[in-house]
């Protein structure tokens, strides 16, 4: 399995490694800890499920839509990711 982090020369593709065992807590206290200095931490594209119910939850249909839609914009901020998933996506409501 590739390592995470961006380590490829071209960003123009993303990998999300997606696992099911507990999460690296040790990493994403490294990286916190560079914002809070603020470094700028190399990104980490992993997220953990405990199981499989969990990965259903954020792989329906609408989350997709909604993940898509981040990672082809890249919004500056949660106002922006509102504006443009209502215009890309339809109106969304909490589930």
């Amino acid at each position: 399995m590739a390592t995470t982090g961006s380590n490829q020369p071209d960003d123009a593709e993303r990998v999300l490694h997606i696992r099911f065992e507990r999460s690296n807590t040790e990493r994403i206290e490294e990286t916190l800890r560079g914002i809070d200095a603020d470094d700028d931490p190399e990104p980490y594209f992993e997220c953990t499920f405990h199981d499989s119910d969990q990965l259903h939850q954020v792989t329906r249909p609408t989350n997709l839509e909604l993940l898509r839609t981040i990672a082809t914009t890249e919004p500056d901020s949660i106002r922006e990711f509102a504006r443009v998933s209502t215009a890309t996506c339809g109106r969304f409501t909490a589930t």
